[in-house]
């Protein structure tokens, strides 16, 4: 009982800790926003804001106002301009940003107190607050803070330990959806997950099902008529079409009428 109630302690104390990690970031990006104000500081930063108030005043994706445009992609700039609609500037557009990254950092030690324990996800937000690269990058105008929020909630929707369904499933690839709008190089993470879970896939229908389906067949029977033959020898082995190795033991016994033979097939996956 008191190892349990350590236990919980722990857990506790590690998600408090945890907690306020998350907010001394959030709080240090309001701060540093309220430094910069509307300071853009890179060209990127002004094609993303002129988007976002093009989409709001002229319902266009442009960057001048005259000609649509393609050049950047659309998932931060609609983010960015929701929150023009609601009246933000470049000063809401940076706590937006910080408001991703602590959203990261939040989904990062759910993760990993799911899968492993609280002081392992404490760990990873300790490491996530002493890189100051994640902090200069939530300060810029750049979609990828936003896209790693929006990658770690698709992992964190599919991946759980009640297992996978076709709800959880569809509602991670419209977040990975979203994701790969915001960042088109994302669809190279969604590459490498669908070979894992094919594969995934592949291995356990083929040790759950095929296995089962060999056992079920294992021993056939039939009627011979009384052998002039002579029989393979005892043990042949064989490689059927499938490519998986087959193993045939025959035993004759002979009855009033004709011989019945026994096939014992042994499936080695």
């Amino acid at each position: 009982m008191n190892t349990a109630n350590t236990k919980v302690k722990r857990e506790r104390w590690a998600t408090s800790i945890a907690c306020g990690i998350v907010g001394l970031m959030l709080g240090a990006g309001l701060v540093y926003s309220l430094k910069l104000q509307d300071r853009l500081r890179y060209p990127d930063e002004h094609d993303y804001v002129a988007i976002a108030r093009n989409l709001v005043a002229q319902q266009s994706y442009s960057i001048d106002g005259v000609e649509p445009t393609a050049f950047r992609a659309p998932g931060y700039a609609f983010a960015l301009a929701g929150v023009t609609a609601l009246g933000g500037g470049v000063l809401a557009f940076r706590l937006f940003n910080f408001t991703m990254l602590a959203g990261s950092m939040g989904l990062l030690f759910m993760l990993l107190r799911r899968d492993a324990n609280a002081a392992t996800g404490l760990v990873a937000v300790a490491l996530c607050a002493c890189y100051p690269v994640l902090f200069y990058t939530a300060s810029t105008l750049y979609p990828q803070t936003m896209a790693a929020c929006l990658f770690l909630l698709a992992c964190f929707i599919y991946f759980g330990k009640s297992g996978h369904s076709m709800s959880r499933a569809a509602v991670a690839g419209v977040v990975m959806g979203m994701t790969i709008l915001t960042v088109p190089t994302f669809v190279l993470a969604l590459a490498v997950a669908v070979v894992g879970m094919t594969w995934t896939s592949f291995r356990f229908w083929q040790s759950r099902y095929l296995t089962r389906l060999a056992r079920s067949l294992t021993v056939t029977t039939h009627q011979t008529p009384p052998p002039t033959h002579s029989l393979p020898p005892h043990g042949t082995a064989f490689a059927g079409t499938t490519g998986i190795l087959r193993k045939v033991n025959r035993k004759t016994t002979c009855l009033p009428g004709g011989n019945l033979t026994l096939h014992s097939l042994k499936v080695v996956v």
